[in-house]
């Protein structure tokens, strides 16, 4: 009998260990972090007590998310996660979330799962018995590091910096301020907000801001450390940890006084009764020194016994009775407050959901951190000036060449007026790279592109414009008479250069072309900004077609200088400085256009475009100007001298510039080869001689004009 019953008590205890420690878990946590648990305060604290929780009870699958403060979607789908992960405590450890974590426990009434909110409301909501409400007394907390502030400060001056009413009631500054106030009555309090609970810049210099008032010992309700490391760094008194991570483990006796949470008895409490089925229905749970779920930790060496004695006689009260409240009483309350017979706030509601602070604080407000200009470095923008600068008077000195040796062979058949007009080109692309190489302001950034724009449409359309005549000049088969003075050519260099003015004036009009501040781009600072010029969706689409349009022009040019090489006079022939010149420019763009797309610093386009600029503009200076000054250098100007084909026939005929004869007899030549029929005899170097004369009478008339 005794072996049925031994046997009947193991198998029991095998059930029993299989419900409680088996694979069906009878309880599952999900915590949710409104910032990162491993930042050793609030958040660090709360997966503490997760760990320690999953440890003591032997849980086998808790979870955490973390990041979550401000992402309410990223929150609702944490929570959906771990719904479908079988979850069924979920602890929202923010305030933040509580709103979305009430939506959630309505959606989820009727699935078993239950929830530990913290919430800024202290009653539960109607109707969701699964719902238990967490708050903790935080302004025992920072009443008590308030009155070691008042205790320890040297300059009688003490802060605080917060989050801003609007994220927080601000229970904690009055409670700080009040806590400084008992221990030390003459001193000076200042508030400032940060807007955020976690914001480490805006932390820094908002504390810097008070230090800069007297300040020696701040109190804070941020997510983090970084009011403290500043007050420690700048003024090298005490920081106080107001985290709930005891921090004299991180910052050692710099660490005047903190105050630790646990969370692990709350965690393991209710974990408790979902596994014992003992939930307590519309619960709420106020943490508080009494049942030590916070605690202070201990003090810094550095601190006198004194100050150690006072401060441990104010902590005992509250250790001995959890209804201890001086933080409500104080004699700045009857303004704000109802008040009791003994002068303290009636209600806690009242005082916890108070906005205003108390009259003798001095109201810094939300701290805003100036936005810092950094402006281009001054090598880029010396570089490049001095460069294009250099290269204006190279441009000058041509200009200068070509009107002083007008008459010579080799400029003459260059069409000079055409030269002026190229090099006039070049002198706005010059200019263009100078303007970019400034910071951006409304009028740069239009007139930047405006110039070198326009320097590549004259230079590129008067070339086009000029070899093209040259192309109807010598592709002259039935040796038609073809009139083409510069009055006539003229049109249609206005022409192209009014279709690039109506595509830029079009993108002036619609792009809304600014410059723009752009904090925290090319590696600056948060709060360090560059002024880059932008522009909407219409300016980009115009943009591209004015690259289309110079696209265009580029093949057209490429096609008229490959069309030239028919010509057989060697200083009409410029078809390989053309077209080198041309495919130096259309290789820049293939350079450019792919890195300006990928990934570049605004200082680096710049210096990109401004290099291709120069390049391009100065390499055809040299290629289409060089080589003539250079053969002039060394063979002489040859004033009016005649032009000769290089064709060996014996029928081949000079001319010279004032030779107007023979152009008469041509003309005639020419009526009576149209009336009749061309005989057999005709050859080609008769078809070049009156090709010859042609660009002769031309050529007159530019140098002329």
């Amino acid at each position: 009998m005794m072996k049925y019953f031994s046997f009947i008590i193991v198998l029991l205890s095998l059930v029993a260990y299989n419900v409680r420690f088996g694979d069906a878990i009878p309880c599952q946590i999900a915590l949710f972090l409104s910032g990162d648990f491993n930042d050793m305060g609030y958040n660090y604290m709360m997966n503490e007590g997760r760990v320690r929780t999953e440890k003591n009870l032997k849980l086998t699958h808790t979870m955490y998310y973390s990041n979550l403060e401000g992402e309410d979607e990223k929150t609702g789908e944490a929570i959906e996660e771990a719904i479908r992960e079988g979850s069924n405590l979920m602890i929202i450890s923010s305030q933040v979330h509580a709103t979305i974590g009430i939506q959630y426990a309505r959606k989820y009434l009727d699935a078993n799962i239950f929830w530990l909110i913290r919430s800024k409301s202290r009653p539960t909501p109607d109707n969701l018995p699964n719902v238990a409400i967490l708050n903790y007394n935080s302004a025992q907390l920072q009443y008590l590091l308030g009155y070691f502030a008042g205790l320890t400060t040297k300059t009688d001056k003490v802060g605080f910096v917060s989050p801003g009413y609007w994220v927080q009631k601000l229970l904690t500054v009055n409670s700080f301020y009040v806590g400084a106030k008992r221990a030390n009555p003459n001193i000076k309090f200042y508030s400032v907000y940060t807007g955020s609970w976690f914001n480490p810049d805006v932390a820094a210099r908002a504390s810097l801001e008070l230090i800069s008032q007297g300040v020696d010992l701040l109190g804070m309700s941020q997510d983090d450390m970084t009011v403290q490391t500043t007050v420690i760094e700048n003024n090298g008194t005490f920081g106080l940890g107001a985290t709930g991570y005891p921090e004299r483990l991180i910052y050692g006796e710099a660490i005047g006084m903190s105050y630790i949470t646990n969370w692990t008895n709350v965690f393991t409490h209710y974990a408790e009764t979902i596994i014992n089925n003992t939930w307590i229905p519309y619960d709420v749970y106020n943490a508080n020194i009494k049942d030590n779920t916070l605690q202070m930790d201990s003090f810094s060496y550095r601190v006198s016994q004194t100050v150690q004695d006072r401060f441990n006689a104010e902590y005992n009260l509250f250790k001995l009775d959890n209804t201890y409240r001086p933080f409500m009483c104080d004699p700045g309350y009857d303004v704000e407050y109802t008040l009791d017979s003994k002068g303290c706030v009636k209600t806690e509601a009242e005082f916890y959901g108070n906005s205003l602070l108390l009259p003798e604080i001095e109201d810094f407000g939300l701290y805003t951190v100036p936005l810092e200009f950094v402006p281009y470095p001054d090598s880029l923008k010396y570089g490049l000036s001095i460069t294009a600068g250099i290269c204006i008077f190279c441009t000058l000195a041509s200009m200068g060449v070509v009107l002083y040796y007008n008459n010579a062979k080799v400029i003459r058949s260059a069409s000079p007026t055409f030269c002026i007009a190229i090099l006039i080109g070049c002198l706005f692309v010059f200019i263009g790279v100078i303007l970019w190489a400034q910071n951006p302001t409304d009028n740069l950034c239009r007139s930047k592109i405006w110039m070198i724009s326009l320097g590549y449409t004259i230079m590129l359309g008067n070339l086009l414009v000029k070899n093209w005549r040259i192309w109807l000049l010598f592709d002259n088969p039935k040796l038609k008479r073809r009139v083409l003075t510069n009055f006539k050519l003229f049109p249609w260099v206005g022409g192209i250069m009014l279709l690039d003015i109506l595509i830029l004036a079009l993108w002036n009009g619609l792009g809304d072309i600014t410059a723009t501040k752009k904090p925290g781009v090319d590696g600056l600072g948060k709060y360090e900004y560059l002024d880059v010029c932008t522009f909407n969706q219409k300016g980009d689409i115009m943009l591209y077609i004015l690259l289309i349009f110079h696209g265009i022009m580029l093949l057209v040019g490429c096609f008229v200088s490959f069309k030239i090489k028919v010509v057989d006079i060697d200083e009409f022939n410029e078809s390989k400085p053309i077209s080198t010149t041309l495919y130096s420019i259309a290789f820049c763009l293939f350079i450019v256009i792919p890195l300006m797309v990928s990934p570049q610093s605004n200082a680096n386009q710049s210096i990109i475009i401004c290099a291709c600029a120069i390049f391009t503009t100065m390499s055809s200076i040299l290629i289409l100007f060089g080589s003539k000054f250079h053969k002039m250098i060394v063979e002489g100007p040859a004033i009016n001298e005649t032009f000769r084909s290089s064709s060996n026939t014996k029928n081949s005929e000079t001319f010279s510039g004032n030779d107007h004869e023979m152009e008469k007899k041509e003309d005639k030549e020419e009526t009576k080869t149209v009336a009749t029929t061309a005989p057999k005899s005709i050859t080609i170097s008769s078809a070049i001689d009156d090709s010859n004369n042609q660009i002769k009478s031309d050529i007159e008339e530019d140098i002329n004009i």
